[in-house]
């Protein structure tokens, strides 16, 4: 039998509570390294950070201002930077608010570090650190409370007889907090006005809105307000023009005859950095840069809007094949509704499969509600066709080269009897231009309505706006169930 020598690993007593360890290079246990030991002396257990009493802001050193939550990333960020100084040699492994009473004006966090007390022994210990908040004004909003203290102005202009796309901009700058970096907004019949108290916050919420919207290059101007010989400065203010095309969803576009494509008639289906649109004559998509739109305003130019559009009904449903494509071309029979007379109006669609069996109401006999351009009775001004005739348009789409002409139907109808939305929107403060006053109010209530059925309708458009449910909302039994929507609101 072979013998086989044990080593055993020599025990040394603690230094200080005399228990049996095995060697290191301070001769202690676990617990008398712990118990003597303070790795969270070098961090302060209450700190100050600055915060605007005005707009909620917090001072991010050494002159920044930044909006923050209480109890998000953001703040935390905030409050890591007032701490990092002194970590210095200590590792932290984790932070998290503790609640307090937000009138209490503190903030607590708590933090688990680590540290390295003796070669390959890791100590780790938490700490709780309270941060008051030290009330202050901000430059921007003491900015805010001077007349005529604004650097830098941003104009928006879109020269339409509408608001809706200035309605979608205030949501998006409201989801996107930009409105918190402005001195004011004032509003105007034809767009709106942005101040700003430096150059970087104006160059944001241009980026922000080119994104978004299109519109042309911004058009800077520069202006001297005053000067200091004795300091050698000059107050210069800053205007950045910029134009949005006047293009809208659901517009009908009449192209010139110059374009390269052979194309004659457009609906816009979609607005976005890039105006969308559908050929009517061959269905197919295609883009226009707003850099030609402008360039082209007197030759590319709506001719009809959703204000032109009229109701019609359908009686019979269409015989399409089921299929996944976004568009299908198809002939109806419209019923003109509010009239007498019941002879029925050929209708030409790009949504045909939308009349089909498959999306009919369970009650066949029901009529399903459509809007829809009659060209025969919109008045059209002969510049509004860019050269064309509207014959010379009938005989470029067959499905127009008629007898009659007939109505092209651009969306199935989806006015609900309510008395309110199931949701409703925030809105931004404006300044009132005293040109405001000529605006009628009927037409802001009707494009602000517009705006509302257009949320309903797109869930691509409702990602940009932050919805709030709305409990006095009531929606009729004629409403057309939204799953996105419905999602969306159980959510809040």
């Amino acid at each position: 039998m072979q013998f086989i020598p044990t080593h055993t690993i020599a025990k040394v007593h603690c230094c200080e509570c005399g228990t049996l360890i095995d060697p290191n290079p301070m001769n202690k246990c676990i617990g008398c390294i712990r118990a003597s030991a303070n790795i969270t002396a070098a961090i302060p257990d209450k700190l100050v950070v600055d915060w605007c009493r005005t707009c909620g802001k917090y001072l991010v050193p050494p002159k920044n201002w930044v909006f923050a939550d209480r109890e998000t990333p953001q703040l935390m960020g905030i409050l890591l930077q007032r701490i990092k100084p002194h970590l210095k040699g200590i590792r932290l492994v984790d932070a998290k608010f503790n609640w307090t009473e937000p009138h209490s004006r503190r903030i607590n966090i708590d933090l688990t570090i680590q540290k390295e007390v003796m070669e390959g022994a890791m100590l780790q210990q938490e700490v709780r650190v309270e941060f008051v908040e030290q009330p202050h004004i901000c430059p921007g909003c003491t900015l805010a409370a001077t007349e005529n203290t604004w650097k830098v102005q941003v104009q928006l202009r879109q020269h339409v007889e509408h608001k809706r796309t200035f309605y979608f901009l205030e949501q998006l700058i409201l989801k996107h907090q930009m409105h918190l970096e402005t001195l004011s907004i004032r509003e105007y019949p034809e767009g709106v006005d942005f101040f700003f108290d430096n150059d970087s916050k104006a160059h944001a919420f241009m980026a922000l809105v080119a994104k978004h919207v299109p519109c042309s290059a911004p058009l800077k101007t520069e202006r001297v307000q005053g000067a200091d010989y004795n300091n050698n400065t000059i107050d210069k203010r800053l205007t950045y023009y910029i134009e949005i095309v006047p293009f809208c969803k659901d517009d009908l576009l009449v192209l010139p005859r110059s374009n390269p494509t052979g194309r004659t008639l457009a609906l816009v289906t979609r607005v976005s950095s890039l105006v969308h649109c559908l050929d009517l004559q061959t269905l197919q998509e295609f883009f226009l840069q707003p850099s030609y739109c402008l360039k082209n305003m007197r030759d590319t130019r709506p001719i009809c809007s959703i204000k032109h559009a009229r109701r019609f009904l359908v009686s019979y449903p269409l015989d399409v094949p089921r299929s996944e494509a976004r568009f299908s071309k198809g002939m109806l029979e419209l019923f003109p509704e509010g009239t007498t007379s019941f002879e029925p109006v050929e209708g030409m669609t790009h949504i045909a499969h939308l009349f089909s069996e498959h999306h009919w109401p369970d009650d066949p006999d029901e009529d399903v509600p459509c809007l829809g351009y009659d060209l025969e009775t919109i008045q059209f001004n002969t510049n509004d066709l860019s050269g064309w005739t509207i014959d010379e348009i009938k005989r470029r789409i067959p499905e127009l080269n008629a007898e009659r002409v007939p109505v092209i139907v651009i969306k199935r109808d989806r006015i609900r009897k309510r008395y309110g939305h199931k949701f409703k929107l925030a809105r931004l403060s404006y300044e009132q231009d005293e040109s405001m006053a000529q605006v009628r109010r009927g037409n802001v209530d009707e494009d602000y309505e517009q705006f509302m059925q257009e949320l309903e309708e797109e869930p691509e458009m409702r990602q940009y706006v932050n919805l709030h449910r709305n409990p006095e909302g009531e929606q009729g039994d004629d409403a057309v169930a939204d799953e996105e929507l419905i999602e969306a609101l159980e959510a809040m």
